[in-house]
């Protein structure tokens, strides 16, 4: 059933001047911004304090050494122009 409605939707939306899709998107936006729960906030803090120290068991030289010898030279020509 959401597939449908959806499907409805964006038949209705691609319909729209690029001036009311712009107006409808700026005012979902704000919408799911209202519906959003403070208490996510703290999920993402505890989320990011949980993901600083993924690395810290790595050796930071080997890791170095690993990319260094990992990465690869191109000889291709860049042409900035297209």
């Amino acid at each position: 059933m959401e597939n449908i409605m959806l499907s409805n939707y964006m038949k209705l939306f691609e319909s729209l001047s690029i001036d009311s899709k712009l107006a409808l998107l700026a005012a979902m936006t704000e919408n799911v911004r209202k519906t959003l729960k403070k208490g996510d906030e703290k999920n993402k803090v505890k989320l990011l304090h949980e993901l600083a120290g993924s690395w810290s068991d790595v050796d930071d030289d080997a890791l170095i050494k690993d990319i260094y010898e990992n990465r690869t030279l191109s000889d291709r020509a860049i042409n900035f122009n297209d």
